[in-house]
């Protein structure tokens, strides 16, 4: 939506909330947009909506949108149940598939108690809440993810046999995907690259980096566009960690880095140091790394995602770091300019709240700048032909190995409970021990199969 968003922000600072829905209308009515789509995650990362006609939308611009928090998952309980959606302006683009008398915008919302109190344990708001504490520590964020995901045919099959980097040769698949880079364009999502992964119809496609907030939008928006967009082709796109055994399953890779300033440069940059990497880096690294056996629900946060992570498959299941070394939790990337040297994340998976990932790992790497914490030795073998005694020698833990373990330790972090809350901490337990039961208590065709 290019014509609204820059002709909208130079003069919103300084404009009245109503002066601002005036001129967003007006333009809606000139692109001949009939409806608004306002969006919102719930505390899993499941995408709700509510769907309004453009003559009741400056309604929702000046005044929210209320609606009833006690049946989305994370929000108020029933007594307390009235909640509100606060539009972010920032967020408005044309949905490019929906034209005609359907032409539809969307915009992201913030969540509020009411007009002016926001959600503390709304997602989106504890990520702006840790950019900020950064920001008063002198530093601004930069993240920029890469999304797997499986395209399926109708009987959930994978679309094709091909492998890592393979050249396209279905015509229709080519313009497939030509047409799903135009979609993600077009909603906003700065995809650098789309290419074939690993496994049999596995894709991944990245985003430039930026500022958390905006990538953690642009990751929502790319999961809504990706599952929309695909049924036109007769196809379904899953972003299961795991929906094949034998076959790698699908990551959400978190590169990040922090950026100075007052210098004007990459604060994760050191000419000196024999990896490039400063000491704020390796702080930041070292923070992630001490934290990781209690985010690792947050990231991993299916009973699913821990089929991903065992031996074999990529996925990396090792707590230490690395350069060029893809077992490793996390590794540093090649790195061309002083700009781009930054660390990637490597475990968690496309199922996560990319809100309360960012949150997670960006507070995890503020603390070890806080308490200048030493990273350990990088590990440049390929870890998956270590034995167990040359891994307890090397120091090097593994991430939790189920989802009820890695539930444990975030529950009894200090560190996460004070990042959480106490009342998003319970919520998110309580909803993950509800997944848990259901699946403890359900009974697989395999378990048929096996002791029937």
């Amino acid at each position: 939506m290019k014509k609204i968003i820059p002709y909208i922000f130079c003069f919103i600072a300084c404009m009245s909330q109503l002066h601002a829905a005036d001129l967003i209308v007006d333009e809606l009515k000139n692109q001949e947009v009939y409806f608004v789509n306002f969006l919102f995650s719930d505390l899993l990362g499941n995408l709700k909506e509510v769907l309004i006609p453009l003559d009741h939308v400056q309604d929702a611009l000046e005044n929210g949108i209320t609606f009833d928090g006690s049946s989305v998952a994370g929000c108020s309980n029933i007594s307390k149940s009235d909640m509100l959606l606060k539009p972010d302006i920032n967020t408005i683009r044309i949905v490019p598939w929906l034209q005609g008398i359907n032409k539809t915008a969307i915009m992201i919302c913030d969540l509020y108690l009411n007009q002016h109190e926001p959600f503390t344990d709304s997602p989106r708001i504890l990520l702006k809440n840790v950019t900020q504490e950064i920001a008063q520590h002198g530093y601004a964020c930069n993240i920029g993810p890469e999304l797997e995901f499986f395209i399926l045919d109708q009987d959930n099959k994978p679309i094709d046999n091909n492998n890592y980097f393979n050249a396209e040769t279905n015509i229709k698949r080519t313009l497939q995907n030509g047409s799903l880079i135009h979609i993600l364009k077009a909603m906003g999502i700065n995809v650098e690259k789309l290419h074939h992964e690993v496994s049999s119809g596995q894709h991944e496609f990245s985003i430039k980096y930026g500022d958390p907030i905006a990538i953690a939008d642009q990751v929502t928006l790319a999961k809504y566009s990706l599952k929309s967009i695909s049924q036109e082709y007769g196809h379904n796109v899953t972003f299961m960690p795991k929906p094949f055994a034998n076959q790698n399953g699908s990551a959400m890779h978190i590169h990040f880095s922090l950026w100075d300033p007052i210098a004007q440069q990459n604060a994760f940059y050191d000419e000196q140091d024999t990896y490039k990497f400063s000491k704020v880096g390796k702080q930041f690294l070292a923070g992630v790394l001490h934290h990781i056996p209690s985010t690792t629900a947050i990231f991993n946060p299916t009973i699913n995602s821990y089929k991903r992570l065992v031996p074999g498959y990529e996925a990396p299941i090792y707590v230490c770091w690395g350069t060029k070394n893809r077992s490793a939790l996390i590794r540093l990337p090649e790195s061309n300019e002083p700009s781009s040297v930054r660390a990637e994340l490597r475990c968690p998976d496309v199922m996560c709240n990319p809100y309360l990932a960012f949150a997670a790992l960006l507070k995890s790497g503020l603390d070890g700048i806080i308490h200048q914490r030493i990273e350990p030795a990088p590990a440049e073998e390929n870890l998956y032909t270590l034995t167990k005694q040359q891994l307890t020698q090397h120091e090097i833990a593994s991430l939790p190995a189920s989802l009820h373990e890695a539930l444990h330790n975030l529950q009894n972090s200090s560190f996460i409970q004070k990042l959480f809350g106490e009342t998003l901490m319970q919520s998110f337990i309580a909803l993950k021990n509800k997944e848990l039961y259901a699946y403890n208590t359900h009974i697989s065709d395999w378990e048929r199969k096996t002791y029937l």
